[in-house]
């Protein structure tokens, strides 16, 4: 090939200049090699491992056999079956603590859940103090010690300026009940 050839391809574009340093560049530093990459690699290699933690001891199985009956002073007494239920002893213990009465008439602040309500102010003072609670619908209502509010049956326990104190039945979902003390704040405007 003649260079007066060469020539009529760089004058078309094939072999522009820039392109041409571009080229040259990189092949440039593929020129260079590896060898830094392989110094990382070899200086890996040469670092010692830490030491391998031994592994858990097992602690071995020990068996616990069941007997239907057990010697209490000197009697074969039966002991209780660990799988069947004590429906007994349940129901009693759940009869025992505290339980909402069924036959208690709803009040209207019991339809809505506790922290929709909000307390809004007082009327009275000391033990004659009542608290104004708006609904979500917007309606206030006028309550006292001994009312109902929230879906929990809370009972109002204490109204003070600032609070309203409640005591509420939880219900465990094994037939007992426990309590459990709430506030409601003063709702700042």
């Amino acid at each position: 090939m003649s260079m007066a050839r060469l020539g009529g391809f760089a004058g078309r574009g094939l072999f522009s200049l820039p392109a041409l340093l571009g080229l040259l560049l990189i092949l440039g530093g593929c020129a260079k090699g590896t060898s830094d990459l392989q110094q990382w690699v070899d200086e890996v290699k040469a670092r010692r491992g830490g030491e391998i933690p031994p592994p858990p001891t097992r602690r071995t199985y020990q068996p616990f056999i069941y007997d239907a009956e057990e010697l209490v002073d000197g009697v074969m007494r039966p002991r209780r079956d660990p799988f069947a239920l004590n429906v007994v002893e349940d129901q009693a213990q759940a009869e025992a603590g505290p339980r909402p009465d069924p036959e208690r008439r709803r009040e209207p602040l019991e339809e809505f859940p506790l922290d929709s309500l909000a307390m809004v102010g007082t009327i009275g003072v000391g033990e004659g103090i009542r608290a104004l609670v708006q609904a979500p619908d917007k309606v206030v209502h006028v309550i006292g010690v001994g009312n109902y509010m929230g879906r929990d049956h809370g009972r109002i326990n204490r109204i003070s300026e600032t609070e309203i104190e409640l005591i509420e039945l939880i219900s465990d979902g094994a037939g007992s009940w426990r309590e459990r003390r709430v506030a409601v704040p003063l709702r700042e405007q």
